[in-house]
């Protein structure tokens, strides 16, 4: 069920004016896409505008369950992690207990090597899932916009706001 929605005088003219704000970015863009010497004319079509529209991204505030998977998504690695080294301490109990006694230096070496392995690659799981965070908040903000602006009747715009223009003038 879709909700009606009623805009205040306040929140229509903000709502314009940001309008006129994305209109003109978007002019803005293709112009310096499309700015070629010599050319005194630059005609923007329907695909240039769909294209940057592409561009554009309104964030979406995140939701608790959001924020809860992310925490899970990260907590994961780490249990998985702490999970193998207790299996190898284990395993290799003997031999760990007798490098404790006897050979300190080495016992330094091995700790030092574990310890910037496994921060180096907790940075790496860390950018990693940076990265493909905003790749899918970047898909979704497409879709929606692209139906949004697919919504948007630019022609109708354009002569409500020069009509608006020209009352107030």
């Amino acid at each position: 069920m879709k909700k009606s929605i009623k805009y205040t005088d306040s929140a229509s003219k903000k709502l314009n004016s940001v309008l006129e704000k994305v209109k003109e970015q978007i002019a803005d863009d293709i112009v310096n896409s499309k700015n070629y010497p010599g050319e005194e004319l630059i005609e923007i079509t329907a695909s240039d505008i769909e294209e940057t529209y592409r561009r554009l991204s309104i964030r979406n505030n995140k939701s608790t369950f959001y924020r809860k998977s992310k925490m899970i998504r990260m907590i994961i690695p780490v249990y998985f992690i702490l999970g193998i080294m207790l299996t190898l301490f284990g395993i290799f109990r003997k031999d760990i207990m007798e490098l404790i006694k006897n050979d300190k230096e080495g016992l330094m070496y091995s700790l030092t090597g574990f310890v910037i392995s496994l921060t180096s690659a907790a940075i790496f799981y860390l950018y990693k899932n940076k990265e493909n965070e905003r790749r899918r908040e970047y898909e979704k903000e497409r879709r929606n916009l692209s139906k949004w602006i697919s919504e948007i009747d630019l022609e109708k715009y354009d002569t409500e706001f020069l009509k608006d223009e020209n009352a107030s003038a």
